[in-house]
């Protein structure tokens, strides 16, 4: 039930090639996750309630990013945003606006994702950005929602959101830009690469 749900959740279909990501479910609730035989094993505990299967949900697609990670792919704490076929990372600390700024996207721009986006490095050498899931959306009776995680989009920019009273752009450079793209990338990172368990997730 969980993995046919993530499934719909981050629009995914049966892998080809890479590593198998198997999903056991445990009598105990506490039970961290395995490598055996080349393969990942996501042991979960009962699904007893909804915040659990978020919490689980939200646990196996960590696994997926911590694989992107392991060849040089990012989760950012960033909003994704479409222009004409290209990608536009807006990123910032919680409560910053990515949301919004999502919302007021004006057409033809297209907002992809509101809170994460996966960035990995194509055989090009060019970044492409890939929707991620909300998953604070699925709890307390929110709306839910899909995002299609094996799309993506050629990354052409990323834009550094801080509230202010007037709408603007203010061009950044240097050691600025990689210090604020680390700081976005920082906190997903380390709750990614953290094997979580059903506990410490919920």
């Amino acid at each position: 039930m969980i993995v046919a749900e993530l499934g719909e959740v981050m629009g995914l279909r049966p892998g080809v090639g890479g590593r198998e990501l198997c999903v056991a479910v445990c009598e105990e609730s506490d039970r961290p996750d395995l490598e055996a035989g080349g393969a990942v094993v996501c042991r979960l505990g009962p699904a007893v309630n909804r915040e659990t299967v978020v919490a689980q949900m939200r646990r196996i697609a960590s696994q997926v990013a911590r694989e992107a990670m392991a060849r040089g792919g990012l989760l950012f704490h960033g909003a994704l945003a479409e222009h004409r076929g290209n990608g536009f990372l807006m990123a910032g600390p919680s409560d910053v606006g990515k949301s919004t700024a999502s919302r007021r996207l004006p057409s033809p721009w297209r907002s992809l994702s509101d809170d994460m986006t996966l960035v990995v490095r194509d055989g090009r050498g060019d970044f492409q950005a890939h929707p991620w899931p909300t998953w604070s959306r699925f709890l307390y009776g929110g709306p839910g929602g899909s995002w299609a995680v094996e799309r993506s989009v050629p990354l052409r920019a990323m834009f550094f959101l801080d509230q202010a009273p007037l709408d603007r752009l203010e061009p950044i450079h240097g050691t600025r830009v990689a210090a604020l793209a680390l700081e976005s990338a920082e906190e997903l990172a380390r709750e990614v690469l953290f094997v979580m368990t059903d506990a410490d997730a919920a």
